[in-house]
């Protein structure tokens, strides 16, 4: 899908590089149709699969351009993406972040992301100061802008390459490129964020996550601290804004989506899967109080299945409420 997004693109100042994790599916057929539509094409594939982590910096390292942007294989630019990022580029910000539309796992738009509060909607962010950081992470509306979500997030090569060397291969972890990216901000790097979305994300396809929302909210969150005390140790107030931001991530921003997420969760972890996220969302960042409140009722599991059925009504409403948000 990635691929067939930007097949009718100008692509005579791309380079496609496809990093290839020992897939098992028709990859290597899809790279044979491709490689002669695409002017600068280069293709590596892994002897066996190393995991998410390392794929994405070995992807990084068959980059031959001044400006690098990672993608998963199961998202797909919008029309005219590529001659806009080149556009925002020619202003040479050495990092360049850029809105998603979130769709279901057919790719079918559901909302646009608007990953940080700034005005104006196109702006240039220095990282000079620890004040820098901290207004930044506090106007973010999702992790997405602290990186999380790869295929927003276009860097220059040589400063991701710098970085680079002080995250491990062998054991990359689940986020390295927020870890080369934040690294990047701390020399004082500047950060372009544009309010527009040039990218569908496919949702719902956590892999390895899933039927286990608690495991994936715990990575989130361990990481997450991991990263605050790595790249912001000396810089206390911004290493407690990137955790403030990631437990926000989780307890959604506004009241339907707040209510919307306790009945998600209460409706599909177990009671001691929900007291051990909402214990290390303490610890990282106290949640506000409406939150702390639906803490406390009954965990849906608990109650007679004919409530819960209309508990999870209720949560499916509220769904289609947040589809149509924005």
């Amino acid at each position: 899908m990635l691929l067939h997004s930007i097949a009718e693109s100008d692509l005579s100042e791309v380079q496609i590089a496809i990093s290839d994790n020992a897939s098992t599916d028709e990859t290597p057929q899809l790279i044979e149709e491709y490689s002669s539509r695409f002017p600068n094409f280069d293709y590596s594939r892994n002897d066996k699969n190393y995991g998410g982590g390392f794929n994405i910096l070995r992807a990084a390292e068959l980059s031959r351009a001044e400006y690098c942007i990672i993608c998963g294989d199961d998202d797909a630019f919008l029309p005219d993406a590529i001659r806009r990022l080149l556009v925002y580029l020619k202003d040479g910000p050495d990092i360049l972040l850029f809105n998603r539309i979130l769709c279901d796992l057919n790719l079918k738009p559901i909302l646009a992301s608007h990953y940080v509060s700034l005005a104006p909607t196109d702006t240039l962010v220095k990282f000079d100061s620890e004040r820098d950081f901290v207004r930044y992470f506090d106007r973010c509306n999702t992790v997405a802008g602290a990186f999380s979500f790869l295929s927003s997030d276009v860097f220059r090569t040589e400063l991701w390459r710098k970085h680079a060397d002080f995250v491990s291969k062998s054991d990359p972890g689940y986020y390295p490129h927020i870890d080369i990216l934040l690294g990047v901000l701390r020399d004082g790097a500047t950060l372009r964020y544009v309010d527009e979305a040039l990218v569908y994300c496919r949702g719902n396809n956590d892999r390895g996550f899933e039927g286990d929302p608690a495991k994936r909210i715990l990575i989130d969150l361990d990481c997450f601290d991991a990263l605050a005390t790595k790249r912001l140790g000396d810089y206390p107030q911004a290493a407690a804004a990137l955790r403030r931001l990631v437990v926000r991530e989780h307890v959604e921003r506004n009241d339907i989506r707040t209510l919307w997420g306790w009945l998600r969760r209460k409706s599909y972890m177990s009671h001691d899967d929900w007291r051990s996220v909402m214990r290390r969302m303490n610890e990282l960042a106290r949640p506000k109080l409406k939150y702390q409140i639906y803490d406390h009722v009954t965990p849906v599991g608990l109650l007679p299945s004919g409530v819960r059925e209309a508990i999870r009504s209720v949560n499916r409403a509220i769904k289609r409420l947040v589809r149509l948000e924005r």
